[in-house]
């Protein structure tokens, strides 16, 4: 006949033992706490990205196609019929109306002067950022950098409103900004 030592009945006892200790649930559940804010705080660093890459693929877009039409213009450029010194209406444009394709214009100073007003409209397109105490609004520019005798260049910029989750809150956000510059020979 086969006996087993005390220690070993009591060592069988220990294992059949079955749930979790309080300890062991407290631990698991801190450790999965930690775990589902790291989630949140990356979601929502994501989402700022994803927002910041938004108004970056938008600015590119217009001051990309404010330079082209510039390039299609030069007399207008050389004679600073593009040059404004803020988002301020060029044209009379209502919110939502459209400017018309093709321009009947007839003179460069008019041509640059559509251009302007279609740049317009697609900065009110950009989405504002509010901070409960301010909204802050896309703009846009453009302005002479440099005026040789040859040659002028020109920086076409548009800038808009970056929140930053690190600032104090109720802190206005940084504005940031993508800018193009643009050549012409004036002779």
């Amino acid at each position: 006949m086969r006996t087993t030592h005390p220690t070993q009945r009591r060592h069988k006892l220990v294992t059949r033992q079955q749930g979790f200790t309080l300890i062991e649930v407290m631990v698991t559940s801190t450790i999965l706490l930690i775990c589902i804010l790291g989630t949140m705080r990356q979601q929502a660093y994501s989402m700022d990205t994803i927002r910041e890459g938004f108004y970056m693929s938008k600015a590119s877009q217009l001051v990309n196609q404010m330079a082209e039409r510039m390039r299609n213009n030069p007399e207008g450029v050389i004679a600073d019929n593009y040059i404004f010194p803020s988002n301020e209406p060029v044209l009379p444009l209502a919110v939502g109306e459209a400017v018309p394709e093709h321009c009947p214009c007839t003179s460069y100073a008019l041509q640059a002067q559509q251009d302007v007003a279609h740049w317009q409209a697609g900065l009110r397109e950009l989405p504002e950022y509010d901070s409960g105490s301010q909204v802050l609004k896309p703009n846009g520019f453009i302005e002479l950098v440099s005026n040789t005798p040859a040659y002028n260049t020109y920086r076409v910029t548009v800038s808009w409103p970056s929140p930053d989750r690190i600032r104090d809150k109720g802190a206005l956000p940084q504005m940031k900004s993508f800018d193009v510059l643009v050549g012409f020979d004036v002779n």
